[in-house]
């Protein structure tokens, strides 16, 4: 079973999320040639004024990470200053609780506390061709706009 919970960036967590934040880099990061370099100050900074949402699942069996999401919230946008956004930073879910339902425990739970904090739009992304496509379309997800990336 899978228990989630919103966790605030201290050394403790931040050194139990970097070995999984560098496999979800190793796994989807994008540019072969951008080495991973967190700037946990600027993370720190976001959480410390309440920008940032870290939610983590604990298999209850063995206290181990199953998977994270951070989200970074948007007071508004310019198309709708009244609507406070989450937007997705990253989510990762080990390897050994994919098809397990650790993704959709992790990310109900998100869901229902960015709400209560007054979130009015989620907006996730999903590497093209992954599992975690279909998770978003079943949970309710309107599949809005591709992005891409270039190096300059």
């Amino acid at each position: 079973m899978i228990d989630v919970t919103r966790e605030f960036l201290d050394a403790g967590i931040i050194c139990a999320l970097e070995p999984g934040i560098a496999r979800n880099w190793a796994e989807t990061g994008g540019f072969t040639d951008l080495n991973l370099d967190i700037d946990w100050d600027v993370y720190r900074a976001l959480d410390d004024v309440g920008l940032l949402y870290v939610c983590v699942g604990y298999d209850t069996d063995t206290n181990d990470i199953a998977g994270f999401l951070f989200y970074i919230k948007s007071p508004g946008h310019p198309h709708d200053r009244k609507v406070p956004f989450a937007i997705q930073d990253t989510f990762y879910v080990e390897p050994e609780y994919r098809k397990s339902g650790a993704a959709s425990a992790i990310l109900g739970f998100a869901e229902q506390y960015l709400q209560r904090d007054g979130i009015g739009v989620v907006s996730q992304s999903a590497k093209p061709g992954t599992g975690f496509n279909d998770v978003l379309l079943h949970k309710g997800y309107e599949h809005t706009d591709n992005m891409y990336l270039k190096r300059l």
